[in-house]
């Protein structure tokens, strides 16, 4: 398995490149023992647990370098999750109520953290979507895709092991989800009267209505 990571100028032309593959036993990266992920900055998450260097989990991170840590992919999103005004047990109603048992997203406003394999109680490698601008199919390798990060104006490009249709139907899970949560707050907006913060109307007419609009780009 073979992860690479393309930075890019003002220009948008290719300024450099790394390369994380398992089959190297020395990734040569900072190691952060108790590192922790941000959702205004943390873009990827990587299980290297199998892989024959050591750590759990590779961070990919507009403000800081990439770097590892001991934490599995489940710790960091766990403890993530804490950090939330959204408890765990909300996703988990409304990801069974779409019949999603395993590799649950993580929709929290116009947060979407997005597993794209794994199990819930298992390590994953975890896409930060609000970040996606685009994806699409590496055409020298059919079975990879290339996905484009826009976060803070800085312009990232991660190659990743994953078909284009099978990163589209993780991210549509996660759209489900958006779409299931707005429409339980605007119930309980009905019932007990209170309004929609202003955060809670841009996660519904502007980071939906985004979010739509690329996959809607992106299909067949």
């Amino acid at each position: 398995m073979e992860v690479k990571l393309n930075y890019h100028d003002e220009f948008q032309q290719l300024s450099s490149s790394q390369v994380f593959s398992d089959q190297n036993r020395d990734i040569n990266l900072p190691f952060i023992k108790d590192a922790r992920i941000f959702s205004d900055t943390t873009l990827y998450l990587q299980d290297i647990s199998h892989w024959r260097c050591p750590g759990s989990t590779l961070i990919i991170d507009t403000e800081r370098p990439p770097h590892i840590t001991n934490q599995s992919t489940r710790k960091l999103i766990r403890n993530f999750l804490r950090d939330q005004p959204c408890c765990d047990i909300f996703l988990r109603v409304v990801t069974d109520y779409l019949g999603i048992k395993q590799a649950r997203p993580v929709v929290l406003g116009t947060q979407r953290a997005v597993p794209l394999n794994g199990t819930t109680r298992r390590p994953a490698n975890w896409i930060f979507a609000h970040h996606l601008s685009d994806f699409y199919t590496d055409q020298h390798h059919p079975h990879s895709s290339f996905l484009n990060f826009d976060c803070n104006g800085k312009c990232l490009q991660l190659q990743v092991p994953f078909k284009e249709t099978y990163i589209r139907k993780k991210l549509l899970m996660a759209q489900q989800m958006a779409e299931l949560t707005y429409l339980i707050m605007k119930a309980f907006q009905k019932r007990s009267g209170w309004q929609l913060s202003n955060h809670e109307k841009k996660f519904s007419r502007v980071w939906t209505i985004t979010f739509k609009n690329l996959l809607y780009q992106l299909s067949p």
